[in-house]
């Protein structure tokens, strides 16, 4: 009988990759974009189409970014759908990459897009069986590398990868939720602009000219205003 072919090592074909878990979960899958190691909170998001904008949405800044629609980058990418300058998480995983751009305002592919901002993907990943981890275990950290040979080693890095969540299960890795808080940082402060936006109408102590209470915010691209006397978009 035939012996199994050894697992592809060229850098010009697809290069095994493996997506470990703080908990000591493995996954292995096929690398793409850039080739140095991702590491970050890994979340996940369930949008069929938009991953450009996920991509470079900042509220993903230092977090692997799970998508669980199975094929994904199939509409490549263009300069008009990015939500800020650049890619902001720290990692990838897809079911499927696709191997075909078909979209006639694409400028390029994601593997492309990836390698260029140095963010690392992996496909071949069953995703579903990632965010059910995720929603099961809670908040954990991963690491996304390409040196397939040590898994052990890439879980010893989730574990010790500085932790963005404000509370962590004290069973995931080792030494539980307090003799981590101390290395937490701030993702807010690098991607907040030096300059805050002007405001869209006169205002004084939170309230409009007309004395109303009002609260902005601004998520995934849309602003909306919020009155004690009713709501709008704009």
């Amino acid at each position: 009988m035939a012996k199994e072919p050894p697992p592809p090592t060229s850098t010009t074909g697809p290069a095994p990759a493996l997506l470990a878990m703080e908990d000591g979960t493995v996954y292995r899958g096929i690398g793409f974009g850039a080739i140095n190691d991702g590491a970050g909170e890994i979340v996940f998001n369930t949008a069929i189409t938009g991953y450009q904008e996920v991509l470079t949405d900042p509220s993903y800044r230092g977090q692997i970014v799970t998508m669980t629609a199975p094929e994904i980058g199939n509409v490549g990418v263009n300069p008009v759908d990015f939500e800020s300058s650049r890619p902001w998480c720290a990692g990838f995983v897809v079911r499927e990459l696709s191997p075909v751009v078909s979209n006639w305002r694409a400028s390029g592919g994601l593997d492309a897009l990836l390698r260029q901002h140095g963010v690392a993907g992996i496909s071949g990943i069953d995703t579903r069986a990632v965010t059910r981890r995720i929603r099961l275990s809670g908040a954990q950290r991963a690491v996304i590398t390409r040196n397939v040979a040590d898994p052990a080693g890439a879980v010893e890095r989730a574990r010790k990868h500085p932790s963005r969540c404000p509370r962590r299960g004290a069973g995931l890795g080792r030494g539980g939720a307090g003799a981590r808080r101390g290395a937490r940082r701030d993702p807010v402060s690098s991607v907040t602009p030096a300059h805050s936006l002007a405001p869209l109408w006169p205002r004084r102590g939170g309230q409009d000219l007309q004395g109303r209470q009002w609260l902005c915010g601004i998520a995934c691209g849309a602003s909306c205003a919020t009155s004690w006397s009713g709501s709008s978009c704009w």
